[in-house]
Parts: structure tokens; C-alpha cells; sequence
């Protein structure tokens, strides 16, 4: 039954089924006129009542059994790289992220990348647990790596950068590949994490 209802209403062979349910209805039509004398079928109109309940059962069935297609959707916001005036070791990145889809989003790691995309990774804490974000959840995402910040963030050439318009980025990813790169606009420097 599904695959006939897949068949019925796929836009590609609108024509086909048009031309099936028209002349359905007209060879009906003309048959019931011929042969009413002998018994009766029914008026056109009763006729076109039928085929229109018809295909508004089966429109009904086919939307009934129809699965909801699961996607993920990922938006970030104020993401910003923080730099610990008191520790050059450190380099932290922060922003929020909403899943605004319907399926829920495995988080495996979270990459920043300067403008020559070297970059760091910040992996989930255990690999076989994937992090999770489930449809319309917001997560505040808040991390510190322990790496050179100058190695990587060339606080004079990243002013230089902005000015051309030119940003590093942080990259969500997980398994499926289905992540969000976005652009990071701050970078601002604490004195502590």
C-alpha cells in the first residue's frame, strides 16, 4: 500500500495519475449514462463524491504513515576566544549553541581555527559518550585549553585580520558530520578563567 501511495502522489508522475483518475472518472461517467437505463449507478455528481472520498482517504492514509523527516539544526552565538592575561598557557573559547531541528545532535568535538586554520581541538570528555544536545536545547559551551596562546593567536596580526574583515572560526562537529562553523567577532583577554 505504501509503495502505490509513494508511487500516486510523487510530483514526477503527476501527469500519469492525473490522467488515470480522469479518465477513471469519465469512463465511469459515460458508463453509468449508458447503462442507467438498466440499472442504476449513480449521477456524475455522485459519481465525482465517490472518487473525491476516494483520494481523500487515501491522502489521509498516506500522511498518517508518513515519517516525520529527523534533522539536526545548529545555530551559535556570541562566540568569543579569551585570552588569560595571567596564564600564557591558556586559551579558552566560549559561545552558545541551540539545536532548533528535531533530532537530537551528537557533540564529538569543537575546533577554533586562526586565520592560517591552525587550529585547537576540544574533544568530549569520553568518546564512547557522545555529548548530546536535544531539540530545542540551549548549551552554554565554555572550555580552556592549555596551549601557548601567541603560538597560535598572533594577537597583532588578528587585530589586522579584523580590520580586513578576515575572522577565525569555531567548528561544532560530530559523528555524522552535520556540525556549524561560524565566525568568531571577540576576542577578549581576563586575568582568570
Amino acid at each position: 500500500m505504501r509503495k502505490f501511495l509513494n508511487w500516486l502522489f510523487n510530483p514526477e508522475k503527476a501527469g500519469q495519475v492525473s490522467f488515470l483518475i480522469v479518465g477513471f472518472v469519465i469512463g465511469m461517467g459515460a458508463m453509468s449514462f449508458y447503462i442507467g437505463a438498466m440499472i442504476d449507478t449513480g449521477s456524475l455528481a455522485e459519481w465525482f463524491g465517490a472518487v473525491g472520498t476516494i483520494a481523500a482517504v487515501a491522502v489521509s492514509l498516506y500522511l498518517a504513515s508518513s515519517k516525520e523527516k529527523k534533522y539536526v539544526d545548529l545555530h551559535i552565538s556570541s562566540p568569543s576566544v579569551i585570552r588569560i592575561t595571567t596564564d600564557p598557557t591558556a586559551v579558552g573559547i566560549e559561545f552558545v549553541i541551540y539545536n532548533a531541528g528535531n533530532k537530537p545532535f551528537a557533540w564529538a568535538k569543537t575546533t577554533i581555527n586562526n586565520n592560517s586554520h591552525t587550529g585547537l581541538t576540544f574533544l568530549t570528555e569520553d568518546g564512547e559518550n557522545l555529548s548530546l544536545i536535544a531539540p530545542n536545547e540551549i548549551v552554554k559551551f565554555r572550555k580552556i585549553m592549555h596551549v601557548t596562546f601567541d603560538g597560535i593567536w598572533d594577537y597583532k596580526s588578528m587585530k589586522e585580520d579584523f580590520r580586513k574583515g578576515i575572522y577565525p572560526t569555531v567548528t561544532v562537529d560530530g559523528p555524522e558530520k552535520n556540525g556549524i562553523t561560524a565566525d568568531i567577532l571577540r576576542i577578549s583577554s581576563r586575568n582568570k578563567w
